[in-house]
């Protein structure tokens, strides 16, 4: 019998056998990702991929690692030691990556690697209990493997026969094959196509897909006790920065500041108006703003409707910065709803203004809506909050200022951010014991030590780290920082609250 041919043999009935099967079980932990297919092609594309991954990977292991050694040293111990090595290596890989990709839609090769090479794998595991579990896991299927392989092995040596088998590879090939021209040919959600290693799909015309995982918030009730019903009105501007509020350029707003609560490093959290916007209202990452369900309505909007508040939001939802017909159909149905609503008697009110012009002229709005309400009396027992959507491309700072109804004036240089802002006022006006933990990923307002923030896109997103005064930033899944000892770990931290209200269906 020749040796290296009955070692290689053995060597297939352990790759294709035994691990290839471990990897497809292993592999179920990336339908945590709750990425699931809504038609049969889906489906259809979602096993033979899932097939012909798992395979690939363990037929890139055995034709690439496993073979070159063994023809060199056709030994049964190096056989032996050697494939239980890669197994167990490819199916940690497989493991650790389903994690990754469960819980943060990312796989760890593209810069979790990097991540877990430098601050460890307890990271991603989360608690020395989950590195045991995994450690132990690792230690019975390596002794399963060398029992199995002794098993396979006395059994070869008493009935060789030929161990040419390709069926395995075929199916494999065939898998590939099927799954690529199912994702060129059919609208396969790129989710799917995204879900394991190794996925290197031909390009394609671009298609506007929306995420599909599931967006739960809030995540609890709020548990809002209070008994008062003050108006409130907020006023913002898709883009306005902390350099434009000057006495020069916004003389009128910049007198309010003499009556309100006036928050002077209030961070913008998005990379864009729309995703401002969304996280001013929503209290959370930009991120989830492509998974959001019609019936997540911010939870502000849910506690204003329990207490039966008329609720008005004037904007043109277009996000053109410096359009000035936006701005006049918008104080136009201001107006009609002003003549319809004056009168201090009736049920308290919600009036939520967006703006598009800047500086000057976004003065002289801001202004005309508080006179406007004012001679309608209907600034009484009123919170106003004026603040930014986004600060510009060169900004990072957006204005924040409160006014109470006590009128009281107070200057906050501590960082603040646009998620803190309406949980602070939910938690102050209502009581909303819950408003942080539930809905939001912010921290009051008058906290004054933050460790870091995050500001995300669609694509990308920033670490903030306050204490070493740098920023990470992570693209198309690309790290880059200005300092190589910045705090890495970070990333898992913000990678959680952009995954903090995914849920399963």
């Amino acid at each position: 019998m020749n040796r290296r041919k009955f070692t290689l043999a053995w060597g297939r009935q352990i790759f294709f056998g035994l691990s290839w099967p471990f990897s497809c079980l292993i592999a179920l932990l990336y339908l945590r990702s709750f990425i699931l297919p809504e038609t049969q092609i889906d489906w259809i594309y979602l096993f033979v991929t899932y097939i012909g991954h798992m395979g690939l990977l363990n037929a890139a292991l055995y034709f690439l690692l496993f073979c070159p050694v063994i023809l060199v040293l056709p030994s049964y111990y190096v056989s032996r030691i050697w494939a239980l090595l890669l197994i167990l290596a490819l199916n940690l890989f497989i493991f650790v990556d389903a994690l990754s990709f469960s819980s943060f839609h990312l796989h760890i090769y593209s810069y979790l690697s990097k991540l877990l090479a430098e601050q460890g794998i307890h990271h991603l595991i989360g608690s020395g209990a989950g590195m045991m579990v995994l450690t132990t896991g690792a230690l019975v299927m390596s002794v399963f493997l060398w029992v199995r392989g002794e098993v396979l092995w006395r059994y070869m040596s008493g009935r060789f026969s030929n161990p040419i088998r390709n069926w395995y590879l075929l199916l494999i090939l065939l898998s590939l094959v099927t799954s690529k021209v199912l994702h060129r040919t059919n609208d396969i959600h790129p989710k799917l196509a995204d879900m394991f290693p190794l996925n290197f799909n031909l390009p394609r015309p671009p298609r506007d897909f929306h995420d599909n995982r599931r967006f739960y918030y809030p995540s609890d009730n709020l548990v809002c006790q209070g008994k008062q019903n003050p108006n409130v009105v907020m006023i913002v501007l898709r883009e306005w920065s902390t350099t434009d509020y000057t006495p020069e350029l916004m003389p009128q707003t910049f007198h309010m500041k003499r009556h309100a609560l006036s928050f002077n490093t209030n961070m913008a959290v998005a990379t864009n108006i729309e995703g401002g916007l969304f996280s001013l209202l929503y209290s959370v990452p930009a991120s989830y703003k492509s998974s959001l369900d019609t019936n997540a309505r911010p939870a502000l909007l849910r506690e204003l409707k329990d207490r039966r508040y008329e609720v008005v939001t004037l904007d043109t939802g277009k996000s053109t910065v410096g359009d000035a017909s936006e701005d006049v159909q918008t104080m136009s149905r201001f107006r009609t709803w002003l003549t319809n609503r004056s009168g201090g008697e009736q049920q308290p009110y919600f009036l939520s203004v967006v703006l598009s012009q800047r500086s000057l002229e976004a003065d002289k709005l801001i202004h005309q809506v508080i006179v406007d309400l004012q001679r309608e009396e209907l600034l009484r027992n009123t919170h106003v909050l004026l603040t930014g959507a986004f600060p510009g491309a060169s900004g990072s700072y957006v204005p924040l200022l409160w006014v109470t109804p006590e009128r009281k004036a107070a200057d906050f240089n501590h960082l603040t951010s646009q998620y803190d802002v309406l949980p602070s006022f939910m938690q102050r006006i209502w009581s909303c014991k819950k408003a942080f933990k539930a809905a939001s990923v912010g921290e009051p307002l008058e906290k004054k030590e933050r460790d870091w923030i995050l500001v995300s896109g669609t694509d990308e997103f920033r670490i903030v780290d306050v204490r070493k005064d740098t920023v990470i930033s992570v693209t198309s899944g690309k790290v880059s920082a200005p300092v190589t000892n910045a705090r890495f770990e970070l990333i898992f931290a913000g990678l959680k609250l952009m995954t903090k209200f995914n849920r399963p269906n």
